[in-house]
């Protein structure tokens, strides 16, 4: 019983931690994305985005419950 209070405590921790801290995530591009812009073929991409790009959900207005939902 006490296993699974701590998986509990453990789920509960990181869901606090990706809703609470999330919607200050930088904004800057990450790693392969900063490589796609440097190298010129970030618009080039054939494939649909994500579901969540951009750490966003879409038709949620508010930008830090988008961010935070999407973490």
């Amino acid at each position: 019983m006490l296993k699974h209070r701590w998986i509990i405590a453990i789920l509960a921790m990181s869901l606090a931690v990706a809703v609470l801290l999330s919607p200050h995530a930088s904004q800057a591009p990450d790693g392969l994305e900063r490589v796609a812009q440097d190298s010129g073929f970030e618009k080039r991409s054939t494939t649909r985005p994500a579901p969540l790009s951009d750490y966003s959900v879409p038709g949620i207005r508010s930008a830090g419950l988008s961010t935070a939902l999407s973490g």
